[in-house]
């Protein structure tokens, strides 16, 4: 880009006579175009105290007279440079116009509407921006859908090509923000993030993804990684043309513990062979549902004749025919940690 104060900058002590611009562009033609407009450009002729007085630039491009024009072949390294001698007591007006910015390149047109008669003009050429796009998966195991944390979502960061930070906030329900498409259900999701200039780095972070009763495994896998990285909650992925992919991953593994019941029985007389009869009431912690079987045992083997009827909702369950004599014990594995039990004995 050009502009005015890229000519401030540059002003080199020259004689008032001598009106000399270097071009030094990126890539492409560039014209120098000049006019001449009446009117007094040094009120000071001593150099060391230099004012001038702007008069309103041309607004009829005819006022411009074609005097130069540069070939510039190269990316770098090269530049055009032109003097002229001019009276003194009148303003410049400089002009720079690219006819061919070579290919993916933007046409730029930049006027000298301040008086500056002297200095450096930079045709900067900025190559067009491909746009890209960037993906993030996102998959929930040894859980339901129904029991993935509501508070759980991805941020996305990165810098734009004007140096300002931006983020994103990807959620597996609501509407997703600008520039971002979700896809999925279930318990598996994909964020796109379009409109991005090719090369830009994006950075997924998750949070709010622990549940309360379980223990979870984090797995990232950046675009970049041969393998996942374990316990990582951040990948990254580079926009391309095809976008490329971010890959999160939590593996639940639910809390459990064992429920043990022995029957004791007293007294003179008590017998030791007669079998009492139980019926177990179970009840699942909220947000988490039981099995669709478990391990029961008796005396330390697979105990038989056990039913186990579970509600349709799955977080409730009937556990009849268990039968123990004195100081038998029955036991049932891996329930969930803080299951609600109550025992019945008839």
């Amino acid at each position: 880009t050009l502009d005015s104060s890229s000519i401030d900058s540059a002003i080199q002590s020259v004689d008032v006579n001598t009106k000399s611009v270097v071009l030094s562009p990126v890539e492409g033609n560039v014209t120098f175009n000049l006019s001449v407009n009446g009117g007094s450009w040094f009120n000071n002729p001593s150099w060391s105290n230099v004012t001038y007085t702007p008069a309103p630039a041309p607004t009829d491009d005819s006022l411009y007279t074609v005097v130069k024009t540069f070939n510039f072949s190269q990316s770098s390294g090269y530049s055009g440079e032109w003097q002229e001698t001019v009276p003194d007591d009148k303003i410049y007006y400089y002009k720079i116009e690219e006819t061919e910015p070579g290919n993916g390149y933007s046409l730029k047109t930049y006027i000298n509407n301040d008086g500056v008669t002297s200095g450096i003009l930079y045709a900067v050429n900025q190559k067009d921006q491909e746009s890209g796009s960037v993906k993030v998966t996102k998959t929930f195991s040894g859980i339901e859908a129904s029991q993935i944390p509501s508070d759980f979502k991805i941020t996305a960061s990165w810098t734009d090509a004007e140096h300002t930070s931006q983020t994103r906030e990807l959620m597996i329900i609501g509407d997703s923000p600008v520039n971002v498409t979700r896809e999925g259900s279930g318990l598996s999701y994909t964020w796109t993030i379009s409109d991005l200039p090719v090369g830009t780095e994006v950075t997924f972070t998750e949070s709010g993804y622990n549940k309360s009763g379980y223990s979870v495994t984090t797995t990232a896998k950046s675009n970049t990684d041969a393998t996942a990285q374990y316990n990582a909650t951040e990948a990254t992925a580079v926009s391309a043309t095809t976008a490329t992919t971010a890959e999160l991953t939590n593996t639940y593994m639910q809390d459990t513990g064992d429920l043990e019941l022995t029957k004791k029985i007293a007294g003179q007389g008590a017998d030791p062979d007669k079998e009492f009869l139980f019926t177990i009431s179970l009840s699942a912690p909220s947000g988490t549902t039981l099995a669709d079987e478990y391990t029961f045992k008796k005396g330390g083997e697979t105990a038989i004749g056990i039913t186990y009827i579970k509600s349709a909702e799955n977080n409730k369950a009937t556990i009849t025919g268990i039968k123990l004599k004195g100081d038998e014990k029955f036991t049932i594995e891996g329930l969930p940690a803080g299951t609600k039990y109550i025992i019945a004995e008839s």
